[in-house]
């Protein structure tokens, strides 16, 4: 496809799903590891793709498909390592949330990934602290690739 005199491509399906295959894979929830190193992975990972990719029309892929996706992804992981109800509720008082909230989260029989879904845990675990955590905006880094050419 041309725009703008420059031609630009879309990423196959293939090329897609083998992508988010491999974040799936860097935040599976049984692998070793801090969470530093994970974070650092993502980054590599996501930085490689969008390098190569960013010629193509990846924003609305990346913005409204892969970017919340694995924020919740993030989320999972960050509970599924805190095990203990009682590790739960301390850590979620220390990132802010009431008494109540984060004993509802704490004690709760729903597993993993439908807890990131709530919002006491969008709340306390924002995407703004898992940037400050060190993982890099997938939006800004589509933005500065779209910038480039």
């Amino acid at each position: 496809m041309k725009v703008n005199g420059t031609c630009r491509f879309i990423p196959t399906k293939e090329a897609k799903k083998k992508f988010k295959a491999e974040l799936k894979r860097r935040t599976s929830r049984k692998r070793a590891g801090d969470f530093r190193t994970i974070i650092e992975e993502i980054n590599q990972v996501t930085r490689g793709w969008i390098g190569y990719f960013g010629l193509g029309f990846i924003r609305g892929f990346i913005q409204k498909e892969i970017e919340p996706w694995l924020h919740h992804r993030i989320r999972q992981l960050i509970l599924k390592r805190w095990k203990v109800p009682k590790t739960k509720i301390t850590k979620l008082l220390s990132y802010g949330l009431d008494l109540n909230g984060a004993k509802k989260i704490g004690s709760s029989r729903k597993k993993y990934w439908r807890l990131s879904k709530t919002s006491e845990v969008h709340r306390t675990l924002t995407n703004e602290r898992l940037h400050r955590w060190g993982l890099v905006s997938l939006s800004a880094l589509v933005e500065s690739a779209y910038a480039r050419y």
